[in-house]
């Protein structure tokens, strides 16, 4: 193998291609296959840590730099996919108001195991629940498990993968739908207390893109989306499995029209999980306004699976809650 990599052509070709995977990485062709590769840089940029560290002891100090650089530029790509600021690898400090945890669901990570799905929400202790794909067998057993926990909840049952719920522990001031096209979307507010107005949220499910049309479907779905999220100017929370990752040009352009930001820190397994959880890509979300603080975000498992769902822990910035907001 030594000997292989002492050919410059070799050297060059290795190279090449790392550098070239990068870019492909960073700004994916618009044709299906590299957009499909795109999702999984975390792991190409693990890939090219691993590449780096065995060219170190094959002594190939040019394949070990450019290993390590292309690893880095990964590295910095998807921490600034996440926020502008570069503080946000650490929480902010919780402050005495009270705190609002929500969590998002897929009963697809659950197969037929209801009971699991019930226990998994009921031990998250959240003050609101999204769940995708309720089809009406869900639904029976979501509200029978859940009706002295939740009392107020928002049902649209569907026999493919689009229906949802909400699940509430506060009474909802307002609850809707909107659709776009034949996708529905919940959407409504809440009170968490008398100090705060009402705190709306959204949750959707876009169509998997499973081609190129797709993408182009869950773009226009984010921007409409984006657009009730502007013109609610209020607090506002949207959750769902929107089939990106946060990296994705369809998510970073969501979130820049929409003024939201991304509840993660890292990129960990959610309710899309696979077999091999290597190949596990985050396609979750729950995204705030600027009126709030993610105070803890983390990934939810249950007694069989791992990555069945996800949980942030919010709170109002300070400005807000004295009233200089």
């Amino acid at each position: 193998m030594r000997k292989l990599l002492e050919h410059k052509f070799v050297q060059w070709a290795l190279g090449i291609a790392i550098v070239v995977g990068v870019f492909l990485c960073i700004s994916p062709p618009d044709m299906l296959f590299f957009k499909w590769q795109a999702n999984f840089t975390v792991q190409i940029m693990l890939i090219y840590l691993a590449l780096g560290l065995f060219f170190l002891l094959l002594r190939q100090e040019k394949l070990v730099y450019v290993s390590f650089i292309s690893c880095g530029f990964l590295c910095l790509f998807l921490r600034d996919s996440l926020d502008e600021s570069l503080t946000r690898s650490f929480y902010p400090k919780m402050n005495e108001e009270k705190k609002l945890e929500i969590a998002h669901f897929n009963t697809s990570a659950f197969e037929d195991d209801q009971e699991s799905l019930i226990k998994a929400i009921r031990e998250s202790k959240a003050d609101l629940v999204a769940i995708q794909e309720v089809t009406p067998d869900w639904n029976f057993m979501l509200q029978d498990g859940l009706y002295d926990l939740y009392e107020h909840n928002k049902t649209v049952r569907r026999i493919d993968f689009y229906g949802m719920a909400v699940y509430s522990k506060h009474p909802f001031v307002r609850i809707d739908t909107f659709h776009f096209g034949d996708i529905p979307n919940i959407m409504g507010s809440i009170k968490i207390d008398s100090t705060h107005g009402e705190i709306f949220f959204i949750t959707s499910h876009t169509t998997p893109p499973v081609n190129q049309k797709a993408y182009e479907q869950i773009n226009a779905h984010l921007d409409l989306i984006a657009d009730y999220v502007n013109n609610l100017d209020a607090p506002v929370f949207t959750i769902g499995g929107y089939n990106m990752v946060p990296w994705a040009p369809e998510m970073q352009a969501f979130r820049l029209k929409s003024k939201l930001s991304n509840s993660r820190r890292g990129f960990t397994p959610t309710s899309q999980g696979t077999a091999m959880p290597f190949l596990e890509i985050p396609i979750d979300h729950i995204l705030y306004s600027s009126d709030f603080q993610c105070v803890a975000f983390n990934s939810i498992s249950s007694s069989t699976s791992t990555g069945v769902g996800i949980k942030g822990k919010f709170q109002f910035k300070y400005k807000y809650v004295k009233g200089t907001f």
